[in-house]
């Protein structure tokens, strides 16, 4: 299994090679035994800093390719030490979660036969009291848009097509299905249904990326770095939705011949939900609905 980095990340703006990043998320416990008791009493103190075990790559065959520069091996090695040692704090640009501040705690370079220089480098959070991976997650989601996601997925229908010389566009395909599904619900719309859009998106890009591996490539991470964010797009205008965590689809009986408008003032004081019972029972004539069980929403008042 390949682990995909989304973009080269870098310390203090330095782009690196990134073999691996393991994360450590601890909470600050106070722990107390008595004596002659069994178990022992936790009080959580809150979230410690996060830190970060960095395994980076610094070799001649990755100097000039995209994002790194011509002299990354060994001048580019040099600055990077240089920023290591600086005492002053700096931003790590996580390769999935966008950037944070940061100090480095240790590095250990070493030579291996056959893989090359790599370093060893230890980076712990230095952000007292300041969010953490807010700089790349959430500094456009304003910007999001249907037409937005709609222009990335194009963009990224024609790097794949530059990538594989194929009149293909299955980005853009993948975004007008989930927009068009957002958009068929409208109203008529619960927890479950958005899961169930997000899940089926989501499942179409990673099924893109397993018929063009290409794009897994660690010189693609620009392309990588695209899909994240049209992933993001998809999240943030389902959570725009006006769903209620509480709303689910349920069974009630109707026990007169009635009209769609009757049975939403009856049921929700409002009459212009008429329009989300018809599409929940799939009503051809909104006029006469026939006793029987139909499914509603479950916030009705009646």
């Amino acid at each position: 299994m390949t682990t995909t980095l989304l973009h080269a990340p870098s310390f203090k703006d330095l782009p690196f090679f990134c073999q691996s990043v393991n994360g450590v998320s601890e909470n600050a416990l106070v722990i107390t035994t008595y004596p002659h008791r069994r178990g022992q009493h936790v009080l959580n103190l809150g979230p410690l800093g996060k830190s970060w075990d960095v395994e980076a790559v610094f070799a001649p065959d990755i100097n000039g390719r995209e994002g790194y520069p011509e002299d990354y091996y060994p001048y580019g090695w040099f600055r990077f030490m240089k920023a290591l040692e600086d005492p002053e704090r700096g931003y790590f640009d996580h390769p999935l979660f966008g950037r944070t501040w940061a100090q480095c705690q240790g590095y250990s370079p070493r030579v291996l036969p056959r893989e090359g220089f790599r370093v060893s480098i230890k980076f712990i959070e230095a952000n007292l009291d300041e969010p953490t991976f807010t700089a790349r997650l959430t500094m456009d989601d304003n910007a999001v848009s249907e037409q937005a996601g709609a222009d990335r997925a194009d963009s990224l229908d024609a790097s794949l097509q530059a990538l594989t010389d194929l009149d293909v566009a299955p980005f853009s395909a993948a975004w007008e299905a989930y927009i068009l599904a957002l958009y068929s619900i409208n109203r008529v719309i619960t927890i479950s249904d958005l899961n169930v859009s997000l899940n089926v998106f989501h499942a179409s890009i990673t099924a893109v990326e397993s018929t063009y591996p290409t794009i897994l490539d660690p010189i693609n991470y620009d392309m990588q770095a695209q899909i994240y964010k049209l992933r993001r797009d998809a999240v943030v205008l389902a959570l725009r939705r006006d769903v209620g965590s509480e709303k689910r689809i349920v069974d009630w009986e109707n026990r007169a011949v009635q009209s769609t408008l009757e049975i939403a003032v009856f049921l929700y004081g409002d009459p212009g939900r008429a329009s989300e019972i018809e599409a929940l029972n799939s009503i051809t004539d909104p006029l006469f609905v026939p006793i029987g069980t139909l499914k509603v929403m479950s916030d009705y008042i009646a």
